[in-house]
């Protein structure tokens, strides 16, 4: 069976044995994630700074969800129940590279976001221009790719390959580069949850980023482990 085929039938299995676990911590998830995220987006739109700083605030709470997230999808890949308290205690086990991780991601989205709307905005000098747009369309593809590429982060992270946030990202990057097409593949399946849950929201309330977090788990665990 192919790599792909490996992902995809683990994945399921793993979806199947734990979903009441992960619709829980989905909704967890969604909970205290996505209000913030969606403020800071009509703060971009509105050109609301009070907007993005609320937005950044009620976000306190989402990296330590995120990280927990992700370590229950480790746990569920290696056929170890899971509890109410699995998600926190995961959370909670790697708590400063879960923040580091929250802060550079508020940081640079929030950084990224800002040229995109300068180099977009109709009051912009450059919206009309050719540098602007392709400056804008740069932006936000950089964009795109680090939001995409963060689950292989925190999947790598969540196995313990790593003892620091920095060497993970280093860890990724050798990722990338040795299996571009199995990477590119989680991408392109991250995407589809994405757009699947914002399309039909209940999708996205109860299982679409736990079925992210288990994807990129089993990707990883393929990629370094071959099983």
């Amino acid at each position: 069976m192919t790599r792909v085929g490996t992902i995809l039938r683990t994945s399921g299995s793993d979806l199947r044995r734990s979903s009441f676990w992960l619709i829980v911590y989905n909704i967890l998830w969604v909970t205290f994630s996505v209000p913030g995220m969606f403020l800071i987006a009509i703060g971009y739109a509105t050109v609301s700074l009070p907007l993005r700083l609320v937005g950044s605030g009620l976000l306190i709470l989402w990296p330590i969800l995120t990280f927990g997230l992700f370590q229950a999808a480790f746990e569920v890949g290696e056929e170890r129940d899971l509890q109410w308290r699995t998600i926190f205690d995961g959370g909670r086990a790697v708590l400063k590279d879960a923040y580091i991780w929250g802060l550079i991601n508020i940081l640079l989205i929030n950084l990224l976001l800002s040229n995109i709307q300068f180099y977009t905005s109709p009051a912009s000098p450059m919206s009309d221009t050719i540098g602007g747009a392709i400056l804008g369309s740069i932006f936000l593809t950089v964009t795109a790719l680090w939001i995409l590429w963060q689950p292989l982060v925190i999947a790598l992270h969540s196995r313990g390959n790593s003892d620091r946030l920095l060497s993970t990202y280093k860890d990724a990057w050798v990722i990338v580069l040795a299996d571009p097409v199995d990477v590119f593949f989680n991408l392109i399946l991250n995407l589809l949850l994405v757009i699947i849950g914002l399309l039909i929201p209940p999708i996205g309330f109860l299982i679409s980023f736990s079925a992210i977090t288990v994807f990129s788990n089993r990707t990883v665990k393929v990629l370094t482990e071959g099983n």
